[in-house]
């Protein structure tokens, strides 16, 4: 009590003046701390609302070339004959991988080459004779088989067969165009007696005309008239025989023009009708000889790009393969670097072809190596599933551009296909607010959705 008396007894009026000063103080140092907070909280949210930075997305991906795997097969099936190749070794393009038995593929393609050599000749020498050639112009198809024996030989026999026929053919024409000219001369000559004839016989009338006027007068002999229309009789019947001659001579000789029209289109006849088998047994027989070349060349089964083997499927020789069944996955070399990422499904609707990316490769020195830009050129249009854990995402490719490719050089790094990236697709601008707000939204959104 005696404290509390002490303390009252120093409330002095210069002691109230003092605390009252403190107070207010107190008060104005609170009322520009709460204008500041609220105008610092106000700027703000201004600021973020105004404010934008760029948005982007992140996805995980690997380096992978712009071409998959070739995967190399069999389109026939066969035995395995031997295994030249085995995983990791480099091959280069047409190079010879695998051999599958061939023997069966030789004796189809030597009867279907053997067929089909004989029957181009042979067409070739039809035509030849239809056409009246000099000579067989054989087609390029036979002679590309020039080197073969069996093409020379059936080349050579066409020619004999042409020549043998085309002299035959000649001497039978031959032996009727004489026929025909010997007709046409006797013709000839038969006319000209005729004309000689029919001249003597009007001489004759015109001569007997006033011997006749004479005789009956009595001035001339009636028996040299009489001897003079004998002669004239006799001229008239020579004159029909030989219009008769004429007539049998012009028959004989269209009958042998008749045969010679006989003997051309018998001949064009029977060409023709053999061209035309010959024709289409040709079409036949080059389908069936590509089909055993084809099926002989496919025994021998080739690499189709030139790159580093990353996996054989079939290990044993004496083996059947499949017709279509993989053997070998060859790696391309020499291909484009690409940038092979998933995308999830819930952001497929912000990534599309042509947005740009931050590529980062946690492979490299993360503090020295710079962020590589890059451009996606494509998005699957459908959804995948991955089986591992059987979620679902689309493909994206992006493409590293030439300067940050030439800054890669640079530094000395070296892509390889099957590194990690971090990708960030830029898929535009976005506010801080819209950051800070989005996520309230979405559960406001959702909250009354039931």
């Amino acid at each position: 009590m005696k404290l509390l008396e002490g303390l009252k007894e120093n409330d002095t009026p210069e002691n109230e003046d003092i605390d009252t000063k403190i107070h207010t103080n107190s008060k104005s140092i609170m009322i520009v701390g709460f204008s500041v907070l609220i105008f610092g909280f106000i700027g703000f949210i201004v600021w973020a609302s105004l404010a934008s930075f760029v948005s982007g997305i992140g996805i995980p991906g690997v380096v992978t070339v712009s071409s998959q795997e070739n995967i190399i097969q069999s389109r026939y099936g066969g035995t395995i004959k031997d295994i030249l190749v085995h995983d990791g070794d480099t091959v280069k393009k047409n190079q010879t991988l695998m051999l599958l038995n061939d023997s069966q593929q030789k004796s189809n393609l030597a009867a279907a080459k053997s067929e089909y050599i004989a029957d181009l000749a042979l067409y070739a020498r039809l035509k030849a004779e239809n056409t009246g050639a000099g000579n067989i112009t054989f087609p390029p198809e036979l002679l590309s088989f020039k080197n073969s024996a069996q093409a020379q030989e059936a080349m050579a026999t066409q020619r004999q067969l042409f020549n043998s026929k085309r002299i035959n053919f000649t001497a039978d024409e031959n032996i009727l165009k004489v026929n025909i000219k010997g007709f046409k001369d006797y013709i000839e000559n038969i006319r000209e007696l005729k004309i000689s004839t029919a001249n003597q016989i009007t001489l004759a009338k015109k001569e007997m005309k006033p011997l006749k006027k004479l005789a009956k007068e009595g001035y001339y002999p009636e028996v040299k008239i009489i001897y003079m229309e004998s002669t004239i009789q006799n001229l008239e019947g020579k004159l029909n025989e030989e219009t008769g001659s004429i007539t049998r001579a012009e028959q004989s000789m269209n009958e042998y023009r008749l045969k010679l029209a006989d003997l051309r289109n018998n001949f064009s006849k029977e060409v023709n009708t053999h061209l035309s088998a010959v024709q289409k047994r040709v079409f036949a027989l080059k389908q069936e000889y590509l089909s055993t070349f084809n099926q002989f060349a496919h025994s021998t089964i080739k690499s189709s790009v030139g790159g580093i083997v990353v996996k054989t499927y079939v290990k044993t020789i004496g083996g059947v393969i499949m017709p279509g069944q993989p053997i070998i996955d060859i790696l391309p070399l020499n291909q484009n670097l690409i940038i092979k990422a998933n995308v999830p499904t819930q952001d497929i609707a912000h990534v599309r072809k042509g947005l740009t990316a931050n590529l980062r490769f946690p492979a490299f020195n993360i503090e020295s190596t710079p962020v590589i830009n890059g451009k996606v050129i494509y998005v699957s249009a459908n959804s995948l599933v991955n089986k591992a854990n059987n979620m679902a995402y689309y493909v994206c490719k992006i493409k590293i551009d030439k300067k940050g490719l030439k800054t890669l050089a640079l530094l000395k790094l070296k892509l390889k296909a099957g590194m990690p990236v971090q990708a960030t697709v830029k898929t535009g601008k976005r506010t801080l607010m819209n950051y800070l707000m989005r996520p309230l939204l979405d559960k406001v959104s959702h909250a009354f959705v039931r």
